[in-house]
């Protein structure tokens, strides 16, 4: 008899923004890669490798906002990691650990692979090499070295072939003393978005734009003149000496890129190779700006009926041209918050592009470290446009009263997205996007046992009494793939089908939308040591528990068996009666799957009376419930069940009127 392997086709496919190269052009990349350390190894620069993995604090260190959120990050058993962003954060780890077996100045070169999960278009990629060289000093290095690093530059590219290039240099403490010399500090990024706009608007333009934003005839003059400085590097020089500038940092700026350009020429470098350019100023916020105001406590915020009655502060946002669609986001920063204020729904929040409202909300369930979107995928235009953020609190709420006097500190921060064509469409945080549908929704009011519940009719949501945004109705669009054995490839063949329950705080819960089966709560032994047909009713130590998480007392093999995709006899009915359970097709499929499910501390408080409202048994799950004598009042886990709570607020609240011991009723169940 033959036998037959049947294997399911999977097209082969590379993963977008990573390159592999055929046998002919790989062969001309290490010959370009081994050129450039040959060139490095001739200056005198010493090879250095450091891992692709690093603890995730390690890299964490240095990054923030934009790259932060770039990071591929994972865990494996208990240690926090991440992929490598640059080279940069590793080799000043390296330099403190080993600092007393290296020789200062220490001279490094790398050539590695680097991971940034950026949106891929041509040119960038999120996997891709850097190729480093660094001079560090134990003390103040010598200005020379700053001459030198561009002739190895020079160098590399002469060995490579080019001929027709050019090596841009400025010193930012130029920009730096010119603007503080101008008392511009702070409306530094906006200027140079501005000036930066000269060969398409115009000077007078340039000079309209810069009054728009307040600066003074004066500062204008000095911006324009340094603006319009031309001719050689040298000429250049000398004109910004002639600027009778006092400012100390730009006079330290103007003499080091001075004596950088002369020993230019020292190293070899042809003067057609290299120029200044005053105007090299770009970073990550090239796109986008804004002014960080104060950080807010409720301390300084008063109750009101409306947000003209609360605090606010302004951020300016701006596209440098039209040639991309860009679109802004602004977020608040939650560093601490109490949990009266998170579980209140009277703080609430608007944002305005100038006079016209375009995004409001009540900031409830919300939590310390969290990042609230407040408005979303704005078109950003190429004039500067302001943004006013709105913090109140709503004297009319019902829950006011216990927010007075609890803290709140908060910070407004935002971000761009370029919009180009690609193949893979932009995405962000799923929680962000349901806040998002709702924030920019139409409300309508819904009374449940006295309780204004605001609805997003459009997209079936609506917010409870604990500032969570929920799904609600009989047919909500809340599915979602999740637990996929191929992530690359999502389809109905390859993914469960999950319902999205809500968003709490920043993150989001998911019920699977088909059962695993019926199976025993406990059935375990009782603390007086004898078998019983129900247990004991403590969740943190119950069978069901350790079958969903780990730890599952099985009778064949032991371990986990949902959780780890295992099998063997789980519990189900009563007296101990167990039954064969396989969870190898339906339970946790992957390290994919088991890294995006959080550890959460669930709430086991309750009540045993179902003659009650959606919004009371919320509050008795949370506060003011009880448990049986001696067993926990919380549990942290992974896998939990669904709270009564979120089977109460899944119905449609302005027609399924009942308390929760009559959710079985015909217009109930027709409508959630």
């Amino acid at each position: 008899m033959k036998g037959m392997i049947n294997m399911a086709k999977t097209e082969p496919r590379t993963l977008s923004g990573f390159m592999e190269l055929l046998p002919n052009e790989q062969i001309l990349f290490n010959q370009m890669r081994e050129t450039i350390e040959d060139t490095y190894k001739k200056f005198g620069f010493l090879p250095l490798d450091t891992p692709v993995i690093e603890l995730s604090e390690v890299l964490l260190a240095k990054a923030g906002g934009e790259t932060e959120k770039q990071i591929y990050r994972f865990n494996k058993g208990d240690k926090d990691l991440s992929l490598r962003f640059d080279l940069t954060v590793p080799l000043s780890k390296y330099v403190a650990k080993n600092y007393g077996n290296l020789s200062f100045p220490f001279r490094r070169y790398q050539i590695g692979k680097v991971y940034r999960g950026e949106r891929t278009q041509k040119g960038r990629f999120r996997e891709f090499y850097q190729c480093d060289i660094d001079v560090i000093g134990d003390g103040e290095l010598d200005l020379i070295n700053d001459a030198e690093l561009p002739s190895v530059i020079y160098t590399i590219f002469k060995n490579l072939g080019f001929n027709n290039f050019t090596i841009r240099v400025n010193n930012r403490k130029i920009l730096n003393g010119l603007f503080e010399e101008i008392g511009q500090e702070e409306k530094s990024v906006e200027v140079l978005r501005i000036i930066d706009k000269i060969d398409k608007i115009g000077k007078e333009a340039v000079i309209e734009e810069l009054e728009k934003i307040e600066v003074s005839k004066d500062s204008i003059k000095k911006i324009i003149d340094f603006i319009e400085i031309e001719g050689t590097s040298e000429e250049k020089i000398e004109k910004l000496k002639k600027l009778e500038i006092k400012n100390e940092t730009f006079i330290t700026g103007v003499n080091e890129l001075e004596f950088v350009i002369k020993n230019m020429g020292t190293f070899g470098i042809p003067k057609e190779n290299y120029k200044v350019d005053l105007t090299i100023a770009r970073g990550l916020d090239y796109y986008i700006n804004y002014t960080k105001g104060t950080d807010i406590t409720s301390s300084t915020l008063s109750p009101g009926t409306d947000y003209t009655s609360g605090n606010n502060l302004s951020v300016t946002l701006y596209k440098k041209d039209n040639t991309y669609t860009i679109y802004g986001h602004i977020y608040l920063d939650i560093s601490n918050i109490s949990a009266n204020l998170s579980s209140s729904n009277a703080l609430k929040y608007a944002v305005l592009e100038g006079s016209a409202k375009i995004s409001e909300g009540t900031l409830g369930g919300t939590s310390s470290g969290e990042s609230y979107l407040l408005a979303v995928n704005i078109p950003l235009k190429t004039t500067s446009t302001k943004y006013t953020v709105y913090l109140w609190f709503d004297e009319t709420s019902s829950k006011a009263s216990t927010a007075e006097n609890t803290s709140i500190s908060a910070t407004v921060r935002c971000e761009a997205t370029m919009k180009e064509i690609d193949d893979e469409p932009y995405t962000y945080n799923a929680a962000a996007y349901i806040k998002s549908l709702y924030n920019s929704s139409t409300k309508t009011t819904v009374i449940n046992n006295s309780i204004n519940y605001e609805y997003d009719t459009t997209n079936s949501l609506m917010k409870d009494v604990g500032g969570n945004i929920r799904y609600y109705g009989a047919s909500p669009n809340n599915y979602i793939y999740f637990n996929c054995s191929d992530y690359s490839n999502q389809s109905s063949s390859t993914c469960e089908t999950w319902r999205i329950i809500g968003t709490f705080g920043n993150k989001t819960k998911l019920i699977r939308n088909s059962s695993i089966g019926e199976y025993s709560w406990d059935n375990k032994d009782t603390s007086t040591g004898a078998k019983s047909a129900y247990g004991k009713n403590d969740w943190t130590d119950a069978r069901l528990m350790k079958l969903l998480n780990q730890g599952y007392e099985s009778e064949t093999t032991g371990g986990s068996l949902y959780y780890n995709s295992g099998s063997g006899n789980c519990y189900s009915g009563q007296n101990n009666a167990t039954t064969a359970c396989d969870f190898t097709s339906t339970g946790i499929k992957n390290d994919t799957t088991r890294n995006m499910i959080s550890d959460n501390t669930y709430s086991l408080l309750g009540w045993n009376n179902n003659s009650i409202y959606s919004n009371q048994i919320y509050e008795y799950e949370r506060s003011t419930g009880s448990v049986y004598t001696g067993t926990p009042t919380s549990w942290t886990g992974k896998v939990g069940l669904a709270y009564v709570s979120d089977y109460g607020y899944a119905a449609d609240l302005s027609k399924c009127t009942k308390q929760l011991g009559s959710y079985n009723d015909s217009t109930c169940a027709s409508n959630g």
